[in-house]
C-alpha cells in the first residue's frame, strides 16, 4: 500500500506542477511559480533546482562523519560556528549533522533512534488504531530529517514532545496489556 501511495503521490504531483505551469498569476506570484515548478520537475538540473546541492551537503556529511570519527563538537553545524568563524554550517538533515558534531558512533547511535522511534510509532498506531497516534506517525515521518532542527524552535518542540507523549501512551498500554483483568478493576 505505501509503495502504491508513493506511486499515485508522484503521479499527482507531476500533473499538478505541469498544470499549474500552464496557468497565469500576477507578477510576483507567476515568478514564485515558475521557480518552485521548475526546481520540483527537473530536480537534477542544477540550473533549475537545488537538490543535487543538497544531496552532495548530505553526502559530505557522512564522509566528515567517517573521516572524523570523533566529531567536530555540537555547535559545529549551528549559526554559531559560522558567526564565530570556526567553520562548520549545517548539512540541513539530522542525521548528517550528527556524524559532523558527534562522529561516526554518535551518527550511528542518532540513527537507532530515529529507527526505534519511528518504529514504535508505527507499532503503536497499528494496535491502537487511533486517531491521535496516526498524527504522532504523521508528524514524525512528515518532519523526518529536521528533529533537531534549530532555526525552528517551535516544531523542534512539538516534535519531541510527541515523541514523549508516543513514549508515555506506548507503556501504558503494555502495563494496561501486562496487568490481570482482575488487578485492573481492584
Amino acid at each position: 500500500r505505501a509503495a502504491l501511495a508513493a506511486a499515485v503521490g508522484l503521479v499527482g504531483l507531476f500533473f499538478s506542477l505541469t498544470h499549474l505551469q500552464q496557468q497565469t498569476f500576477d507578477g510576483r506570484t507567476q515568478a514564485l511559480i515558475e521557480h518552485q515548478t521548475a526546481g520540483l520537475l527537473n530536480p537534477l538540473d542544477e540550473r533549475k533546482s537545488t537538490a543535487t546541492l543538497h544531496a552532495s551537503m548530505m553526502g559530505n556529511g557522512f564522509v566528515e562523519g567517517i573521516t572524523h570519527p570523533l566529531g567536530s563538537g555540537l555547535g559545529s553545524t549551528t549559526l554559531a560556528a559560522t558567526k564565530f568563524g570556526a567553520g562548520g554550517g549545517s548539512t540541513e538533515v539530522d542525521l548528517t549533522n550528527m556524524m559532523v558534531s558527534l562522529g561516526l558512533l554518535g551518527g550511528i547511535i542518532y540513527g537507532g533512534i530515529i529507527i526505534m522511534t519511528l518504529w514504535k510509532a508505527v507499532h503503536y498506531w497499528q494496535r491502537s488504531r487511533s486517531y491521535a497516534s496516526l498524527a504522532i506517525v504523521g508528524v514524525l515521518f512528515t518532519l523526518a530529517g529536521s528533529w533537531l532542527n534549530g532555526g525552528e524552535y517551535s516544531i523542534c518542540a512539538l516534535v519531541w514532545f510527541f515523541i514523549g507523549s508516543l513514549d508515555r501512551c506506548s507503556k501504558e498500554e503494555t502495563r494496561v496489556r501486562t496487568t490481570p483483568r482482575r488487578a485492573r478493576y481492584a
